[in-house]
C-alpha cells in the first residue's frame, strides 16, 4: 500500500509540472518598468542594477559594448570585449577557449553564455553585445533566437536551451515576447524601451479552474545592438508559484537570451 501511495505522489507531481507549462503560457496582466528603473545613457560607463525579488541583474555598458548577468546576487563587472574578456568580482572569465564556458550562442553583434565554476559549483548567465544601437529604427519588427535557462538539477553545469521570440514596436517603445517551449513552461516577458535599452515586469495571475492557478512576476532587462537594432541580448527572471489542489510548485527560473531581427 505504501508503494502504491508513493507511485501516486510521483504521478501527481508529474501532472503538476506538465500543467504548469499550460498555465504560465496564459499569463494575462503586465506592468512596464522594473522596481529599480534603468537609465539608458550609453556615454556613461555603467548602468543601474535592476533588482527583482530573488534574482539580480548586474550590468555594465558603454558606447562600445554592454554586459548583463542574471543571478541571485549583485556582481561587480569589468569588461573588455575587444579581448573577449570579462572580470566578474575580480575573477577573469575569458569568453573564448575557456572550458568553463559550457554553453554559448549568438550573432555578430550580440550573444549569450553560461559560465560554470567547476571549483565552486556556481553558475553565471551572461548576455553580451557590441556596438549598442545609436540610431533606433522606426516601425515594428520581430526577433527570433534562443535562451539559456537555469536548470535546478544535480548537474548544475547542464543548461537548457529554449526558443525565444519577441515583437517590438519601436514607435510605441514596447517589447513583448515568449521564452520557452510548452514542454518546459513558457515564460512571458513585457518591457518598455528607453533609448536602446529595454526593461520591464510582467505580472501573471491565472486560474483556469477552481483547483489550478499560477501567480507571479517575470522581469526582463536587455539592450539592442548593431545598425538598425539588428540584434538584442538580455536577461530574465521569473518568480511565482503554481498550485494544483493543495500541492504547490515553484516557477522560479532565470537565464539569458539572444535574438536577431527577422
Amino acid at each position: 500500500m505504501k508503494a502504491k501511495n508513493n507511485i501516486q505522489q510521483i504521478k501527481n507531481l508529474l501532472l503538476i509540472l506538465a500543467m504548469s507549462s499550460l498555465v504560465v503560457a496564459c499569463g494575462s496582466s503586465s506592468k512596464q518598468g522594473t522596481k529599480e528603473p534603468i537609465k539608458n545613457e550609453t556615454n556613461k560607463t555603467t548602468q543601474k542594477t535592476g533588482k527583482t525579488g530573488k534574482a539580480v541583474f548586474s550590468s555594465k555598458g558603454s558606447q562600445k559594448y554592454g554586459v548583463i548577468i542574471a543571478d541571485t546576487k549583485k556582481h561587480k563587472i569589468k569588461a573588455d570585449l575587444d579581448k573577449n574578456l570579462l572580470i566578474v568580482d575580480g575573477k577573469k572569465i575569458p569568453l573564448k577557449n575557456n572550458p568553463s564556458i559550457v554553453d554559448k550562442a549568438g550573432g555578430e553583434q550580440a550573444g549569450m553564455a553560461m559560465h560554470y565554476d567547476f571549483k565552486n559549483h556556481k553558475t553565471l548567465f551572461i548576455a553580451t553585445g557590441a556596438n549598442p544601437t545609436a540610431d533606433m529604427p522606426k516601425g515594428s519588427a520581430k526577433y527570433k533566437g534562443e535562451a539559456i535557462d537555469y536548470a535546478k538539477s544535480a548537474q548544475a553545469k547542464k543548461s537548457i536551451r529554449l526558443p525565444a521570440s519577441f515583437d517590438v514596436d519601436f514607435d510605441k517603445k514596447t517589447l513583448k515576447g515568449t521564452i520557452g517551449a510548452d514542454a518546459h513552461g513558457n515564460i512571458k516577458v513585457k518591457a518598455g524601451i528607453k533609448g536602446n535599452v529595454f526593461s520591464g515586469k510582467h505580472d501573471f495571475n491565472v486560474a483556469p479552474t477552481a483547483t489550478i492557478s499560477a501567480k507571479g512576476s517575470t522581469y526582463v532587462k536587455g539592450q539592442f545592438y548593431g545598425k538598425g537594432a539588428g540584434e538584442m541580448s538580455g536577461a530574465y527572471s521569473r518568480e511565482g508559484i503554481y498550485t494544483h489542489d493543495k500541492a504547490k510548485v515553484s516557477l522560479d527560473t532565470h537565464g539569458v537570451f539572444h535574438a536577431a531581427k527577422q
